[in-house]
């Protein structure tokens, strides 16, 4: 959470007029809340989940994923560029 804007906008609300502060609360009292992300998403028949399976470097993705991060270290520190390539 980012504690200094949540100050700033109370800062902000408490300079707004009584009628504002009233338009305010009527604005947020009809908003929508934002659908719950996991009640949303059937994840056993998502097209999105598991659609990289037939890839052999996924066989073992934690190997993958530190390849990745080894890469990205290495053109950080300029010993390659993004067309080298490392095993």
């Amino acid at each position: 959470m980012n504690v200094k804007l949540v100050e700033f906008l109370v800062q902000v609300i408490e300079s707004l007029s009584s009628e504002e502060q009233d338009l305010l609360g009527v604005k947020l009292s009809h908003s929508e809340a934002p659908p719950s992300s996991s009640a949303q998403i059937d994840w056993q028949t998502d097209p999105f989940v598991g659609m990289w399976s037939d890839r052999a470097e996924m066989n073992d993705s934690t190997d993958w994923v530190r390849t990745l991060r080894h890469k990205v270290s290495l053109r950080a520190m300029g010993v390659l560029s993004r067309f080298d390539s490392v095993q």
